[in-house]
């Protein structure tokens, strides 16, 4: 039997509740005011946006980084560096190389420690948390504000991998898209929808960043100082919780297997009866002549209390693990 329509009601608002604990919509969240870190991350040297694009995502190809701050004289004592200039950034794209704004030894320093940085947290989060940032929203929290925040607009995953120089040679580095979907800022579209009553455009299929960035432009049109910065830094984000917020919106799930309705849903918030002789942790329920656990197939070895927890599973029982 269904709940009430007063239950749902009630349910929905626990459901929203626990929804918003997972976005941080405040100046801690660096999907909404970023600021560039000396070894984490990379900016780009006036970055052509179009053509990295096309390149990663279109092409599925790889871009190398590139130093894009050099020594105007190589074989002088004291060094004086100073950006490549624009046709040189240009003979460089037509190579696939892409300027970065540090010196060659700092670029390959930063770059090998965003790579182990970005290994170790697929390593233990399995997700990858590395992007290329591509163009900025340039805004301020308030008209009397002079505090401006960069947030960045279209990330796209990518990979990084490094090559050895041969001899003992410097190292180089690529970039390229690692195949999962383009992420979207949904925390600066709830903190611009609740202050301002702005809100961004979905990313379409057919964008380009130029296509989609004027969009953006219309959207903000009425707000004073802001604009888009058609700017691009390689960074870490993280979209964990971001992704559980968008799992728990009761509107996404079918009629046939709504959240509201999920007796175990409603379980866990309105509470249960429980037998006070239940234990409050179960025992270990494997041993070596147990009937059924033995047939259930282990992809790796499982000791007992591991075991016990899938044979929990199998059989279809409500379990919470901890540890």
């Amino acid at each position: 039997m269904p709940p009430a329509k007063e239950d749902r009601g009630r349910i929905a608002a626990y459901i929203e509740k626990l929804r918003r604990r997972l976005v941080d919509l405040t100046g801690r969240n660096r999907l909404l005011a970023f600021r560039p870190q000396k070894r984490s991350s990379l900016e780009l040297l006036h970055p052509a946006i179009e053509t990295i694009w096309k390149r990663l995502l279109d092409d599925e190809g790889t871009w190398r980084l590139l130093p894009g701050i050099v020594a105007d004289d190589e074989q002088a004592e004291s060094q004086v560096y100073s950006e490549i200039t624009k046709q040189q950034r240009e003979t460089a794209a037509g190579r696939g190389n892409l300027p970065v704004k540090l010196q060659p030894k700092k670029l390959e320093a930063n770059a090998r420690y965003i790579r182990r940085q970005a290994v170790e947290m697929i390593d233990e989060t399995g997700t990858n948390h590395l992007f290329l940032a591509m163009g900025f929203l340039k805004w301020y929290e308030s008209k009397d504000s002079n505090v401006e925040r960069m947030a960045p607009l279209l990330l796209l995953p990518v990979t990084m991998l490094e090559h050895k120089g041969e001899g003992g040679g410097n190292a180089w580095f690529d970039i390229t898209h690692d195949g999962t979907e383009l992420a979207e800022n949904l925390s600066l579209n709830l903190r611009l929808g609740e202050e301002f009553s702005v809100s961004l455009p979905a990313i379409k299929a057919d964008d380009t960043p130029e296509k989609y960035f004027k969009r953006v432009e219309k959207a903000i049109a009425k707000q004073t100082g802001w604009e888009v910065v058609r700017t691009a830094h390689l960074a870490f984000f993280s979209f964990a919780k971001l992704r559980m917020y968008q799992d728990l919106d009761p509107a996404i799930w079918p009629d046939a297997n709504s959240l509201l309705d999920n007796p175990l849903i409603r379980s866990l918030l309105d509470g249960s009866e429980r037998n006070d002789e239940d234990p409050a942790y179960g025992p270990v329920e494997v041993h070596d002549e147990h009937e059924t656990a033995h047939d259930i197939p282990l992809v790796c070895e499982a000791d007992s209390s591991q075991h016990t927890a899938i044979l929990k599973v199998v059989e279809g029982r409500n379990t919470v693990i901890e540890g």
